[in-house]
């Protein structure tokens, strides 16, 4: 394994063990005296330290070692948690990351002064002399009387896996660790397992040892270097003080040593191998096994797997119409075409991501948030272990942090607030995502002041957007929360704004295909629920026609199918239709219409209604027919083309055939955007968009 392998693997395990640090610390908060969690920060850092000493991010494996040593303390209950301690070690969790963004852009890792400072903060917990101290001052402070101390003797038998590089461990880091903690008196390898020069691996491991070690530190320490190591591998430490009563010649070190070797041949081995079993029972180093691809490797993946498929399909279609076809070749054929989808499915399976990580950085977040406005807050969390594509995961992201941010400035009250209202002085902020009916709802909620209905009305009467006398909605009166600049608030806050935003907000989860609700109640809180697609990459769609066009509805969002009979379609003031479908007069919008496509059907009652259900609205979409149904990748139009209103994207089918997806919500957009009933002006932003004509015989998408 060369170099810039090492290095990459390192990268990518030291971001987990970031997030592990940041995660575990946030819960201590709540759970002070869960030792579990104290472990688990201590092996990630841990961890960081011996892996960037391995990679020469030097500074960054001293650091580490600083703050293993103030995390021994807590695990050694010298020292107990406090919040502020607790803020302090996320702070030290920040400066970590600093320094391996650092030194990943090629940078030194950090300013000397700087790192200095932060090794001074660490040596006030610690007890260190500062950094900036004088030699005197240092010299003066080591020559302080130490205590009386026991010295143990230890006999450490190290016997690694073949493939241990693999894993990113290296014996020799094991063994300078130990060093630090006392004395290697002596080093024996067994070199009984290597092979001739011409068989030998570089990557590979064929020794094995056996070390004497003389130190002043406990048992348990001297575990702790093997922490990550000691599930596949057989490390065996006995503690052999008795030989040693009137101390050690370094030349009898080694003959003890062979000695101590041949009593272990023949003791038990059932000792080892049970301590083994009751530590894989504890399941505290127990890790699922897993791979590391690169998102892009798996894009690629997703569109060879479509380009199969289409090729499969078309080859079908042609086998269909040519005179040599056979129906055990069709037969073969459809069962290659249905693994081909399976494999596409599996492919878009390893894509998706639990929502965990995303809201462990939340949970971050709200602390800091909560110390900054002396809020208390509680964080609940539910559904974490909902699976996302990773894609959509990453750009849900920022649209949720603006979410919280509201919550906890604008809907929490101050605690003095609260307890006039009878409420807790410790507010919650909730996260909680779970799947339904195949997209899934993430809800942001908060049991704070609830949205002013009355302040949001006199500020939309005050912008001309609501007559005055009229009666909206409650759910009309929240979606002017979403339009560019619309804000109840007086003052501009540094950390969010009512309304100021949530345009941009409602603009990214549109985009994803997903669409934005507020339920509130006054002082019991405001929830905002967010649904989305579970993948942007695949989905499975309804073929329709429209005049000589093609386009794909996806099923999530199919209600039901209706043929209308004469009578059925009513028009209102010669412009709009209305379809009864079960006793129920709906909205029905004209592709042909709203794509200004060339040549409309002037027959109004032939042809399929496909009845579509949004968030908020049910309505129709006349189609001359249906065509088929297919599950496709959908491909973004914005790469070869541009961004057309009401279009989701598109996908090339089995046939060759480019079509387009539908996208409900940006339709539902497009043609509701006014709503006069109750007073509401409706298009108040200026962000009209252009025209939706796109077929004007240019290519659009290909293959690539």
């Amino acid at each position: 394994m060369d170099q810039k392998q090492l290095l990459d693997i390192f990268l990518s395990e030291a971001d987990e063990l970031i997030q592990t640090i940041e995660k575990d610390l946030v819960a201590l908060d709540s759970s002070p005296d869960d030792a579990s969690l104290i472990d688990e920060v201590f092996r990630a850092v841990h961890t960081m330290k011996s892996s960037a000493a391995m990679v020469g991010f030097e500074k960054t494996s001293e650091y580490a070692h600083l703050l293993e040593n103030l995390l021994e303390r807590l695990r050694n209950k010298t020292m107990v948690v406090t919040k502020e301690l607790i803020s302090f070690l996320l702070r030290c969790g920040d400066f970590l990351k600093v320094l391996l963004d650092n030194g990943t852009q090629g940078q030194d890792e950090c300013d000397p002064d700087e790192f200095n400072k932060m090794k001074d903060a660490l040596g006030h917990y610690l007890d260190i002399p500062e950094q900036s101290a004088s030699k005197a001052e240092i010299k003066e402070t080591e020559a302080l009387p130490v205590s009386e101390t026991k010295i143990s003797y230890y006999k450490i038998s190290m016997t690694f896996q073949k493939n241990l590089f693999l894993s990113g461990h290296d014996p020799l880091l094991l063994l300078l660790e130990l060093q630090e903690m006392g004395e290697l008196v002596h080093i024996e390898p067994n070199l009984s397992k290597l092979p001739g020069i011409h068989e030998i691996s570089p990557c590979d491991l064929y020794i094995s040892w056996s070390v004497l070690f003389k130190t002043e530190r406990s048992i348990t320490d001297i575990e702790d270097v093997f922490i990550f190591v000691r599930e596949n591998n057989e490390i065996k430490i006995e503690d052999v003080s008795h030989r040693f009563h009137e101390g050690l010649s370094i030349s009898d070190a080694g003959k003890i040593l062979k000695e101590l070797e041949i009593a272990e041949k023949i003791t038990s081995e059932q000792e080892p191998k049970e301590a083994l079993q009751k530590q894989k029972k504890t399941g505290a180093l127990l890790r699922k096994p897993t791979v590391r691809v690169k998102t892009e490797r798996l894009d690629r993946l997703v569109n060879l797997m479509e380009e199969m498929t289409i090729g499969l399909d078309g080859l079908f279609l042609l086998l269909e119409k040519s005179a040599i076809r056979s129906g055990k070749m069709l037969e073969k054929l459809e069962h290659l075409i249905a693994v081909g989808r399976e494999a596409q499915e599996q492919v878009m399976m390893t894509r998706m991501f639990p929502l965990e990580e995303t809201f462990g950085r939340f949970q971050r977040m709200i602390r800091d948030l909560s110390a900054s406005q002396d809020k208390p807050i509680r964080v609940t969390i539910a559904g974490a272990d909902t699976e996302l594509d990773k894609n959509l995961v990453e750009k849900i992201e920022d649209p949720l942090k603006h979410i919280i941010r509201n919550c906890v400035d604008h809907g929490i009250e101050r605690p003095e607030e609260r307890k006039t209202k009878g409420k807790p002085e410790e507010g919650v902020v909730s996260l909680k995502a779970y799947q339904k009916e195949g997209r899934i709802y993430i809800e942001i909620g908060d049991d704070g002041r609830g949205l002013d209905e009355h302040r949001i009305l006199k500020k939309a009467i005050s912008k001309n957007l609501i007559s005055k006398g009229s009666t909206p909605t409650k759910e009309q009166l929240y979606d002017l929360l979403f339009l560019p600049g619309f804000s109840t608030r007086d003052e501009v806050s540094e950390i969010s704004g009512r309304g100021v935003g949530l345009d941009v907000v409602q603009t990214n989860v549109s985009e994803l295909g997903g669409t934005i609700n507020i339920v509130s109640e006054k002082d019991k809180g405001t929830t905002f629920i967010i649904n989305l697609p579970m993948t942007l990459a695949i989905i499975k769609v309804m073929q329709i026609r429209v005049e000589k066009e093609s386009f794909l509805i996806p099923f999530s969002v199919i209600a039901g199918l209706a043929q209308p009979l004469p009578g059925d379609i009513k028009t209102i003031e010669t412009k709009e239709e209305l379809i009864n479908f079960q006793g129920e007069y709906i909205p029905l919008i004209r592709l042909d219409e709203v794509f200004k496509i060339e040549d409309p059907s002037e027959e109004t009652s032939i042809g399929i209604v496909i009845i579509v259900e949004s968030e908020k609205t049910r309505f129709g979409i006349f189609t001359d027919d249906i065509v088929d149904e297919h599950q496709v990748v959908i491909k973004n139009l914005e790469t070869n083309f541009r961004k057309v209103p009401g279009i989701a994207g598109g996908t090339i089918l089995g046939d060759g055939q480019v079509s387009l997806i539908i996208d409900i919500y940006g339709l539902e957009k497009m043609f509701f955007k006014k709503d006069d009933k109750n007073g509401i002006i409706g298009d108040w932003s200026q962000d009209n968009q252009e025209e939706p004509r796109i077929f004007e015989g240019q290519p659009i998408l290909t293959n690539s």
